[in-house]
């Protein structure tokens, strides 16, 4: 039987896995607070585009009520990880997060850039559209890893391997992924021209990548959920005691009972 761990298991207890743990808990409030914060985000995008879906359909207006939803979701999405900036320097895991979130707010700006500027100059758009949503993805695709590495970090730190084992998990098939749509976005040029019988099998290959970008974006929420309530548990647990020091030759004497008076 394999032993490998499920990535959709619910989180282990961290009082069995990080007996170790011997930093300051509290340092990791605001870390956890981050984590909250973008998990929070995640629900609200989720359900906003659920009920989009299923509301729009009877009442029209709710789809604006939905898309102001998902938009404050994004914005959370956004700000969550700065919390996370606080994170000890101990853990090796700030310079991680500060370049994950510099590849968000980068990305962000080429977005807006890849609007701004044709609006500004006046000249067709096409061209800046497609070179900045080019780079915008490239460096939110680079901020995500980054913040992946990062919450791998901070579970090693805290003793919980089993969470570095689903980040590692998850880049693996995050590459998959990648290499996947580079090659299906080259066959698909061959497709267009090619018999139809192949373009076909180009739908079913999207189909599937679509399901496997699911299982990530699950993997992904189910990450950050595990990660912030290990830190919450672990800031729950009691302040263990330091062992008491070894008695002073000083005190053993005092504690012994005096000889000449037989007491």
């Amino acid at each position: 039987m394999s032993n490998s761990p499920n990535p959709f298991s619910p989180p282990a207890t961290v009082s069995a896995l990080s007996p170790s743990f011997q930093g300051n808990a509290e340092a990791f409030a605001g870390t956890e607070r981050g984590l909250r914060i973008v998990y929070a985000a995640i629900l609200l995008i989720i359900l906003s585009l659920i009920l989009g879906m299923a509301v729009s359909i009877v009442v029209p207006e709710a789809a604006i009520v939905m898309g102001l939803a998902m938009i404050v979701g994004w914005l959370m999405w956004l700000v969550g990880p700065f919390f996370c900036l606080s994170v000890p320097t101990e853990t090796g895991a700030r310079g991680l997060i500060i370049a994950s979130v510099s590849c968000h707010a980068a990305s962000m700006a080429f977005a807006g850039l890849q609007f701004a500027v044709p609006f500004l100059l006046g000249f067709s758009s096409q061209g800046v559209v497609a070179i900045g949503g080019i780079f915008g993805q490239l460096l939110g695709l680079a901020g995500n890893i980054l913040f992946i590495l990062f919450m791998m970090k901070v579970g090693r730190q805290i003793g919980r391997d089993d969470l570095h084992r689903r980040g590692r998990n998850l880049l693996v098939l995050s590459a998959v992924l990648v290499v996947a749509l580079m090659a299906m976005s080259a066959a698909m040029f061959t497709a267009v021209s090619g018999p139809s019988s192949l373009a076909g099998v180009m739908s079913g290959m999207f189909i599937l990548f679509g399901l496997a970008a699911l299982v990530a974006f699950i993997m992904y929420a189910n990450l950050i959920n595990g990660l912030y309530k290990a830190i919450h548990e672990l800031r729950q647990q009691p302040r263990t005691a330091s062992p008491p020091s070894p008695a002073s030759p000083a005190a053993t004497f005092s504690e012994q009972p005096d000889e000449t008076t037989g007491a």
